[in-house]
């Protein structure tokens, strides 16, 4: 308990340069049991068609989502329904801003369930010092490009808000 309300702030900007995906319950809905590993996975019949360019692209777009430096519209570009997101994208923000944490993301295992939806594992960092090692949410294809899913986000932002209700979320 104590280290989850140490860690509210920290969601709660972590959810600002967050992407969230479709499906993901929590940062940890996995339960730590999948171990980091490398961004490439074997091709399967559900991957899309250009599994590495997309996965290059989920990298990319998670890396720069969750980047500290990362702006409110820039992060809701990379994220579902990122233009209804702006109360949760502004509440991460000023979290952030507060708590003078440097997080970014260290994404390690990309799995595709379909060739529109990513299981993502990474690290929440901040600076280089882990925060969430082991998290996991979802990507999804929206309109071409990959993005973070509003679930995962609004999983962290809700983490970080301490349950309190945060617009958008």
């Amino acid at each position: 308990m104590i280290r989850l309300r140490a860690l509210a702030p920290v969601l709660a900007l972590a959810a600002l340069a967050a992407g969230c995906g479709g499906s993901s319950s929590s940062p940890t809905a996995n339960g730590g049991s999948t171990p980091p590993s490398t961004a490439s996975v074997s091709p399967t019949a559900t991957a899309p068609a250009d599994e590495a360019a997309a996965k290059a692209e989920i990298k990319a777009n998670w890396t720069k989502f969750y980047a500290y430096k990362t702006t409110p519209a820039q992060a809701a570009a990379l994220l579902e329904d990122g233009d209804q997101m702006a109360g949760a994208l502004a509440f991460a923000r000023q979290e952030q801003a507060q708590t003078h944490i440097k997080q970014n993301v260290k994404v390690s295992v990309i799995t595709f369930t379909d060739a529109t939806h990513a299981n993502v594992t990474y690290a929440l960092l901040n600076g280089s010092t882990p925060l969430l090692p082991n998290a996991s949410g979802v990507a999804v294809l929206v309109d071409g490009s990959w993005k973070v899913s509003k679930t995962s986000f609004c999983t962290l932002v809700q983490l970080g808000a301490n349950g309190k209700t945060v617009p958008g979320c």
